[in-house]
């Protein structure tokens, strides 16, 4: 019974969920207020306490020309 329930529970309900899991990393990117630049040269989110935070919004970084190296995961 299971395997005849999941298409439908996938056509109507996963689209939006998907759509706020993968857009989740973005708005916290675009709601960020602090950021620390990493070895890489990439500008990556952080808290207020971590250290060599700078405080500056994603929109001031790509003011600076800088948008091209903001990057969402930290790993990077």
């Amino acid at each position: 019974m299971v395997v005849w329930l999941m298409p439908c529970f996938v056509l109507y309900f996963c689209p939006s969920q998907v759509k706020d899991v993968l857009f989740e990393p973005v708005r916290k990117t675009q709601d960020a207020m602090f950021f620390i630049n990493n070895p890489d040269d990439m500008w990556v989110p952080c808290g207020p306490k971590q250290p060599g935070a700078v405080q500056i919004s994603m929109q001031e970084l790509a003011a600076k020309g800088l948008a091209k190296k903001v990057c969402v995961d930290a790993s990077k």
